[in-house]
């Protein structure tokens, strides 16, 4: 049903079930009451059965230097048919011999070609490629068919694999970006020697978020291992704006410049060399979206991160970010 559920969703192909198809065996149930009055266990019926079939090694035998294993199993005429079972005899220990089929009852039947079990429960694998879509999209398909599917007691349902590597992925990248927007905080605030100044240039970073956001969605790109690690990159570009922004509209306050002259003069200053240095690195990323062939899955995702990132963090820092030094200036001349 599973296999079913997830064929008829776009984009996977090639499903495949670790439980192939099952072979003919030979069912024998031992009959425990009568085994046990005759002295009988299944471990030593079983062993029995062991020995006339598969063969056991009873002694090694040494010749010149050389060793030889004594197999003892029946003849190969006598182990070719199901009515060579039945007709064994297993040994008691008063010494009689019993007829298998008097103690047991043997059936032809069907068994899996193999079990699987993880931490002691048994399980079943279904696997199939992507083509034409991200895994992430696909998963929330699949879980939501699955979920229609009514999962006797016992069943349950588990996606591993890719997605499950996907997952743990995204959780490292998540800790390694919020690690990296403190560590960039940390630095601007003992080279300002202040808190507020490094906080108004890093309100830039949120917005380049967003144009990431903005960017993937308009280009219909998903979210995966190489658009973070852009993400995490950009954390240190975006603020390179604002640090050449905001640090000399604070010196021409120290040189005796009002508010609102230090904005002003500092970004007329500031202006050319924000945009330049944001050109030219967005001109360089741009040339990776052109790539083509193998690779380009990894380079066109990490241009439209950056692209759009930088973009929208820039037009902020130029339009959102004088406003904001002007307000926490003109609090600061209040107190």
């Amino acid at each position: 049903m599973v296999t079913a559920a997830i064929e008829r969703i776009p984009g996977v192909t090639d499903i495949d079930i670790s439980r192939k198809e099952k072979k003919p065996e030979l069912k024998v149930t031992i009959d425990r009451q009568k085994a046990s009055r005759l002295g009988l266990d299944v471990r030593t019926i079983g062993k029995t059965l062991e020995t006339f079939f598969a063969g056991t090694t009873a002694t090694r035998y040494r010749e010149a230097g050389n060793e030889y294993d004594v197999e003892v199993r029946l003849r190969p005429e006598d182990r070719t048919k199901p009515e060579d079972l039945r007709d064994i005899f297993v040994t008691t220990p008063t010494g009689e011999q019993i007829g298998l089929a008097n103690i047991a009852t043997i059936k032809e039947g069907v068994g899996l070609t193999k079990i699987e079990r993880k931490d002691q429960q048994r399980y079943v694998t279904v696997s199939a490629d992507i083509s034409g879509r991200d895994l992430g999209s696909v998963v929330a398909d699949a879980k939501r068919a699955i979920e229609k599917i009514p999962a006797p007691p016992g069943f349950s349902c588990k996606f591993a694999g890719a997605e499950k590597e996907r997952k743990e992925a995204f959780s490292m990248l998540i800790v390694a970006t919020a690690l990296g927007m403190v560590l960039v905080y940390m630095v601007m605030a003992s080279q300002f020697e202040s808190y507020r100044d490094p906080f108004i240039i890093f309100l830039s970073v949120p917005f380049g978020i967003v144009g990431v956001i903005l960017a993937l969605a308009i280009t219909g790109l998903a979210m995966n291992i190489v658009t973070f690690i852009s993400l995490i990159l950009l954390i240190g570009l975006v603020v390179n704006n604002g640090i050449v922004l905001i640090s000399y509209s604070g010196i021409l306050r120290h040189r005796g410049y009002d508010t609102y002259q230090a904005i002003v003069d500092g970004g007329r200053s500031r202006l050319r060399p924000i945009l330049s240095t944001t050109l030219t690195t967005l001109l360089g990323v741009a040339s990776l979206l052109f790539v083509q062939g193998a690779g380009s899955e990894i380079w066109v995702p990490f241009a439209v991160t950056s692209i759009g990132g930088l973009t929208l963090s820039t037009l902020i820092t130029l339009i959102m970010m004088p406003v904001l030094y002007s307000m926490f200036e003109g609090v600061k001349m209040q107190n």
